[in-house]
């Protein structure tokens, strides 16, 4: 069996808003992200295009 902390963690991996899995978690997002900080592993990338599309937007 998964602990709740293996969930939480695969929830933010994948891209999850970390105001839902907060709220799911039933803490605020400032916990959640002071507990969790390190957890995204691999997100670096997906960020970046996330970021560069949006800017693109705005051109």
């Amino acid at each position: 069996m998964r602990g709740r902390s293996s969930y939480l963690s695969t929830w933010l991996n994948a891209g999850a808003d970390p105001t839902e899995v907060a709220k799911r978690a039933g803490n605020s997002v400032e916990v959640l992200l002071i507990r969790y900080a390190k957890c995204p592993d691999g997100r670096q990338g997906v960020a970046d295009r996330r970021i560069e599309d949006l800017l693109r937007e705005y051109e």
